[in-house]
């Protein structure tokens, strides 16, 4: 069995927007992130995970709005890959 790995972030819950990368070399595709956040993460056309930047679909950074921090930090620590990263805002 996989150990869990810690999510690759330092974000915290200051003002302002959250950047979130997806490494989609590290993804595993188990998808815990879109089921977590649709509105921030979504399988592209090869099954890999992405972020939604307006109708397109990216490996970022993107910025997340702070109302969603949450959302996203719970995907980055479900991540089994820990492909997730997020960066506080500067």
């Amino acid at each position: 069995m996989k150990a869990m790995s810690e999510p690759n972030h330092s974000a915290s819950q200051d003002t302002g927007a959250t950047r979130v990368e997806v490494d989609q070399n590290l993804c595993q595709s188990a998808g815990y992130c879109v089921r977590t956040a649709p509105q921030i993460f979504a399988f592209d056309a090869d099954d890999i995970v992405a972020l939604r930047q307006g109708d397109q679909l990216t490996s970022g950074p993107v910025d997340v709005p702070e109302d969603q921090f949450k959302l996203a930090d719970r995907a980055a620590w479900d991540c089994p890959a820990a492909a997730i990263t997020l960066t506080p805002p500067a």
